[in-house]
Order: C-alpha cells, then sequence, then structure tokens
C-alpha cells in the first residue's frame, strides 16, 4: 500500500504542470493511466509510444469508414492516443529511462499520426467540401510548428515561446490552443455526430493561428531591431 502511495505521488511530481488548457484536462486522465502502466507492466517508454501510435493508425482506419459508429470508435482510439501520447513522458521520468530517441520518437509520430487523424475524417464524410476543409485543417499544425521552430532555431537562436504583444495582456491566449484540444473536439464531436465542424474550425482557426504566428515574429524582430 505505502509503495503505491509513493508511486503515485512521484507520478504526479513528474509529470508536466502543462498551461494549455486541453492538455490541463488530459494530464489528469493521463496520470492513473501512467500509475497502472507503471505498476502492473514493463512497457517501457518507447514501447508505449509505438503502442499509442497504432492506435492512432486503428483510429484512421475507423475514420475513414466512415457512419456514426465507426467515427465515434475512430475518435476514442484517437483520444487513446492522446492520453498514451502524455502517459509514455511521465513513465519516461518515474522510471528514469528519458533519452533522445524517445522524445525524437515521440515528437515524430505526433506530428505523423494528427494530419493523418484529420485527412481521415474528412475522407469518411463522404463530401467535397469536407475535403476541401480536411486539407487546409491537415495542414495547419505542421506549419504552425515549423514556423515556430524555425524562427527559434535559425532566426533568434533559441528555445524558447514567442511573447505575444501587448504587455502579456493576451498572453493567456495561446494556452487556449493546444494539439490536446483537437483529440478532446473530435471525441465530444463523435459523441454528437458533429465531426463536420471540428474540420470547419481547424481549417479557419487553425490557418488564421499560423498566421498570427508569423505576425508575432514580424514584430518580434522589428522590435529588437529598434
Amino acid at each position: 500500500m505505502e509503495q503505491a502511495k509513493t508511486l503515485k505521488q512521484e507520478i504526479w511530481e513528474k509529470s508536466k504542470k502543462h498551461k494549455e488548457w486541453s492538455m490541463v484536462l488530459t494530464d489528469y486522465i493521463s496520470r492513473p493511466v501512467a500509475y497502472l502502466i507503471a505498476r502492473f507492466t514493463n512497457l517501457t517508454p518507447n514501447q508505449i509510444s509505438i503502442l499509442s501510435f497504432i492506435l492512432g493508425l486503428a483510429g484512421c482506419y475507423f475514420l475513414i469508414r466512415g457512419g456514426y459508429q465507426n467515427t465515434l470508435i475512430g475518435a476514442s482510439l484517437a483520444m487513446a492516443y492522446n492520453v498514451l501520447d502524455m502517459t509514455d513522458g511521465i513513465i519516461a521520468r518515474v522510471k528514469g529511462k528519458a533519452s533522445r530517441v524517445g522524445h525524437w520518437l515521440d515528437g515524430i509520430l505526433g506530428f505523423v499520426l494528427t494530419p493523418l487523424l484529420v485527412i481521415s475524417l474528412a475522407i469518411g464524410l463522404r463530401n467535397y467540401l469536407a475535403l476541401t476543409l480536411g486539407l487546409f485543417a491537415a495542414i495547419s499544425y505542421p506549419l504552425q510548428y515549423n514556423l515556430v521552430y524555425f524562427f527559434n532555431a535559425e532566426v533568434v537562436n533559441k528555445n524558447e515561446k514567442l511573447g505575444i504583444p501587448g504587455k502579456g495582456k493576451l498572453e493567456w491566449t495561446r494556452y487556449v490552443y493546444g494539439i490536446s484540444l483537437f483529440y478532446i473536439a473530435l471525441f465530444v464531436a463523435a459523441i454528437a455526430d458533429k465531426t463536420f465542424w471540428v474540420l470547419g474550425f481547424w481549417a479557419v482557426f487553425g490557418n488564421l493561428y499560423w498566421m498570427a504566428i508569423v505576425m508575432v515574429q514580424f514584430l518580434t524582430i522589428r522590435k529588437q531591431q529598434q
């Protein structure tokens, strides 16, 4: 009993304290899952990453098939991927198995899977408008991350998040929009049978977001030069 209590405390302490609102919600789900995995299995962090990716690919299959039941199964599998995607990092820190390879693997799988899920959802809806929105939605996350990493690595040569202009008054806006939000929205929309609106939101807001990032970068560079 004491060992289980200690393990729970360690998992809580070594979980990343995310500020993004959607990730905070996912954290509360991933911690008990991490506890069960750490206590009752010998799964390594990389094995968890690969398992989560397989679940995500299975989610793509069901989303492509379309229909209410298949879409709900696909969205549930996508949500399971999202939870395990948080869990592998917790297990790595608790078991002292954090590594560059694990960090790279975790990131790469996420970058690949999210656009695949978006396109799969668009295909499953079986109409041209959904496909069009799906294409725009699928590029929003890759563009967002590419722009941020290019700016940090090539322009300012530092690994920090961009500040929001306005003396911190708008700083909260970047915490509203995290990658976990897509998985939560997809799951809720699948239950309500309104997944088309998920594509519409990310096709519009997702692309407006990376455009806003470009503007923030421009204002940041101009301020530095002045």
